[in-house]
């Protein structure tokens, strides 16, 4: 990038830690292939996540009686494909204008467009009217009035805490509940540090006949422009809905959603009431090409969090005259007794994750056959199902705790303020993933049990929370655990088993996926398995607006060039033109179905 439009940059980038890109080659191709490679001409200027590792290097030593295939749909059972019925031709029309030069150009200068204004967030930024910085939003506001004009004059347009988006396109039958698709305008920001670290600029929407480039491309950019692609589409053809269909976009999401999201939640609330909305569909999980079966992973679960204060407080005094252990020694030795004593994980039968386990072992054939017999057993064998945690917790325990329990991250560490004087104050900032099965009380409940007899030991008083706990005798110091200002609760698993929302969104997926333009899809089978989510996303705020929450990209797993919040950001046009099929074919299905 030129030296001038990096230093106009600088309004937008303030220093971050870099992380190194990944320069593997672009794979695999696609029966668009030739037509992006047109649209090249004219462009110029996103958890299904289950580890194949883990699953392949797993000890074969098992030889069950359970028959995997035969099982499959007791296992994880799968629905009807659903497609547009009514409305097949116009599905069909919108597919060939997809594929041609003009429609694949089209949707692709639409994204790149949109990464090219970096809306980014930072953590020290102010409320909206307090902070110039919010201002670039403004120029995403009238991109998309823009490039999507027939959205912009024939759908209500709400503007929520001046930069978040609610367009509200209104059904002939007010009797029926709205869908919702939901995404967020926001990226993180781009360390200018790494700048040159990009193939591409992070702000170019370079699109190189394969990849389209830049910050927000995966996150959460392709959504964001694939509905509301979908519906200027639908638009262009004439289609008039059944149901409302509302498209709902915060502004802060990489932040918490606390401006953007949480506000948007009091509007549609007001507009619908309490569970008013049939269903919510935002970023989260993708589809996972394997072997012989394409596995899509809506997450209907999400863990919680909170963040945790761990304070030592110590006498001060100059360092030329230092007892044993400074405050920052006892800290180091608080930290060590946290890492030391991780929290348990728990593999349950009627949790989220295993149910994604039940659907790899039920399809996949790449897999082991000994571990598909294994988690099949677990479905019922108590046994099975230790073997199964333990198996997993020792081929990849990273992976594992993070799916199937509460996680702890020491994340910030502060102390001292001259290399002469000890340190009085001493602080680390304990970022928790609660698992689906336990709750914020519990997380916290357990640093008593870790530090109290440490406390003990170095004669430090304790204070969890409030809780008092006495030092053995004269206290050499204090450690303080207190709330991080952050305490967010699992969120509540949206039904599967007899939900028409997840029937018909599962149906579409399939319906979607196997009717594919991209070849490499082509002839596969598809299943659906419901997945979790191990971070957060804006539905936080949307809980009482429908039990029907679904987190779910309708992109590949592969479709990333270098993975999120990292350089080299980059996702496939393929696949990204595919999410918009599929946005269009889920509003053209909920007009076709009662399942809602």
């Amino acid at each position: 990038m030129a030296p001038s439009m990096k230093a106009a940059a600088r309004n937008y980038l303030p220093p971050q830690l870099a992380e190194q890109p990944s320069l593997d080659p672009p794979r695999s191709s696609s029966r668009l292939s030739s037509v992006l490679k047109v649209a090249t001409l004219g462009v110029l200027g996103a958890c299904y996540y289950f580890s194949h590792d883990i699953l392949n290097l797993l000890p074969r030593q098992h030889h069950l009686s359970v028959s995997v295939s035969a099982s499959a749909p007791q296992l994880c059972p799968q629905v009807e494909p659903i497609a547009p019925r009514t409305q097949d031709s116009l599905a069909e029309a919108l597919d060939a204008y997809l594929l041609s030069a003009e429609g694949s150009e089209w949707a692709i200068e639409s994204l790149a467009g949109a990464v090219r204004v970096p809306t980014q967030t930072f953590d020290d930024i102010k409320a909206p009217g307090e902070d110039s910085r919010w201002n670039i939003f403004q120029d995403l506001h009238d991109f998309f009035g823009e490039r999507f004009p027939l959205v912009n004059s024939k759908l209500e347009v709400n503007k929520i805490n001046e930069w978040g988006l609610v367009y509200r396109w209104q059904g002939s039958d007010e009797s029926l509940k709205p869908l919702v698709f939901a995404a967020h305008l926001d990226v993180v920001p781009v360390n200018i540090e790494t700048w040159d670290e990009w193939i591409h600029p992070p702000f170019s929407g370079f699109f190189d006949g394969k990849h389209i480039w830049g910050r927000g491309s995966c996150d959460d950019k392709a959504q964001l422009v694939g509905t509301i692609a979908a519906v200027e589409l639908l638009l262009q053809k004439g289609y008039k809905p059944t149901r409302s269909i509302v498209l709902a976009y915060g502004f802060d999401e990489e932040r918490g959603g606390f401006h953007g999201a949480q506000n948007i939640a009091k509007f549609l609330l007001e507009k619908y009431g309490k569970d008013g909305l049939a269903l919510i569909l935002d970023e989260g999980g993708e589809y996972d090409i394997r072997d012989n079966v394409v596995i899509a992973a809506p997450s209907v679960a999400e863990k919680g969090a909170t963040n945790v204060n761990v304070e030592v407080t110590t006498p001060g005094g100059h360092s030329s005259v230092p007892p044993t252990h400074t405050g920052i020694g006892y800290l180091a030795r608080v930290v060590a007794a946290l890492e030391d004593n991780p929290y348990p994980t728990s593999l349950k039968r009627d949790g989220t994750y295993f149910r994604s386990l039940q659907c790899a072992a039920a399809y996949d054939d790449s897999l082991p056959d000994d571990l598909r017999e294994l988690v099949a057993a677990a479905s019922t064998d108590d046994e099975a199902l230790i073997e199964t945690e333990k198996a997993l917790l020792e081929r990849d325990e990273r992976t594992f705790r993070a799916y199937a329990g509460t996680t702890q991250a020491v994340d910030i560490i502060h102390g001292g303020v001259k290399s002469n004087a000890l340190p009085e104050r001493a602080y680390a900032i304990v970022n928790h993933r609660v698992a689906e099965y336990s709750s914020v009380p519990e997380t916290r409940a357990r640093y008593a049990k870790i530090l109290a007899p440490l406390a003990e030991k170095l004669n430090l008083t304790l204070d969890t929370f409030g809780t008092l706990h006495g030092a053995n005798g004269p206290a050499k110091g204090h450690i303080i655990v207190s709330d991080g200002g952050f305490g967010l609760e699992p969120a509540p698993v949206s039904p599967t088993d007899g939900s028409g929302a997840w029937e018909l969104l599962s149906g579409t997926i399939l319906s979607s996926l196997g009717t594919s333009i991209r070849d490499e899809i082509v002839d596969k089978r598809v299943v659906v398995a419901p997945g979790i989510m191990v971070a957060n996303s804006d539905t936080k705020w949307y809980w009482s607006l429908t039990k029907n929450i679904f987190r779910y990209n309708h992109i590949g797993v592969t479709d990333r060039y270098n993975g999120l919040h990292t350089v080299n950001e980059a996702v496939k046009a393929d696949g990204y033109i595919e999410g918009i099929r599929f946005y269009a074919r889920l509003i053209l299905n909920s007009d076709d179905t009662d399942l809602l």
